[in-house]
């Protein structure tokens, strides 16, 4: 999880829990201290309806504070995922082979200007662990027109016994990293 996730739900967690507490004591207040008690009437049971009702609700209110597009809530819906990550890896198709693997891919380009010389940084790991290689490839077409898709592709025919998995990411234009989507079995 990003920092940016876990400050949404960190968030919505204090505003959902504060709702619980608020709702909670209202509904208690009502119930047991300011409704004449009918014959019968067993408060354990009372309060046992209003936590469970105050918890449904603060359920609901954690969902709508997480997800609705509230413009002065900074959340899910409003966080803006094209100023994170200006390429997003769309599909990714791994086959082993006796020699080694073939990967091809397909990036999208989410931002309003072409990318140029876009490649795709492939690193390879051993059984133990270890960074056996890592190849760089390029993203087609160059430049990479905005809101379209480039593809790649890698054929690895070496250390085919000692491989562990493959960790892609990519280097924008002027070689920065761009954040990346990790392959099978790669911590």
């Amino acid at each position: 999880m990003t920092e940016r996730t876990l400050q949404i739900l960190d968030h919505s967690l204090r505003y959902s829990l504060l709702a619980f507490l608020i709702i909670l004591a209202a509904l208690l207040a009502y119930a047991l201290l300011l409704r004449a008690p009918k014959a019968g009437t067993n408060r354990v049971k009372t309060a046992l309806h209003a936590v469970l009702f105050s918890a449904l609700l603060a359920a609901f209110f954690f969902l709508g504070i997480s997800f609705l597009p509230l413009p002065f809530l900074s959340n899910f819906a409003s966080v803006r995922q094209l100023d994170e990550s200006p390429l997003r890896l769309t599909a990714l198709v791994y086959e082993r082979t006796y020699e080694g693997f073939t990967l091809q891919g397909e990036a999208w380009n989410q931002t309003k200007a072409p990318l140029d010389n876009t490649q795709a940084q492939v690193r390879i790991w051993g059984n133990e662990r270890q960074l056996l290689d890592t190849l760089t490839v390029p993203l087609q077409p160059n430049p990479l027109p905005p809101s379209q898709a480039g593809s790649f592709s890698l054929t690895y025919n070496q250390n085919s016994p000692f491989l562990y998995g493959y960790e892609v990411s990519f280097l924008g234009p002027d070689g920065k990293a761009i954040p990346h989507i990790k392959g099978f079995d790669v911590q």
